[in-house]
């Protein structure tokens, strides 16, 4: 067992990217980091700490309480947007943006 990341609170979703990189949702802090296999973290998608639903690039886009994530064929993610119930897709690699909702049910 290797540790790749440490540090992250409440890691919920984690896939791999094309270019082997690793996309994790980290929940209790509404955002979305890409790891290279060396352990370095960035995020992509979202503001640490701050929850919120806006569509955008990068730091712009706001989640809710993110909850896990898959991938298309391109590498695009699908993230489960549990705070915000809504599903919403991240755009792999151009500018990392959070594209217009999915889908968005209302309860």
């Amino acid at each position: 067992v290797k540790t790749l990341c440490r540090g992250l609170k409440y890691p919920a979703g984690i896939a791999q990217l094309p270019d082997g990189y690793l996309l994790v949702v980290e929940s209790s802090s509404h955002c979305i980091h890409r790891i290279s296999l060396d352990g370095r973290s960035t995020v992509i998608a979202g503001t640490q700490g701050v929850s919120g639903y806006i569509d955008g690039t990068g730091g712009q886009a706001l989640f809710s309480t993110p909850t896990n994530l898959c991938l298309d064929r391109e590498g695009n993610a699908y993230i489960v947007d549990y705070g915000n119930r809504a599903i919403r897709k991240l755009i792999f690699p151009a500018k990392w943006s959070v594209g217009k909702r999915e889908h968005r049910h209302q309860f």
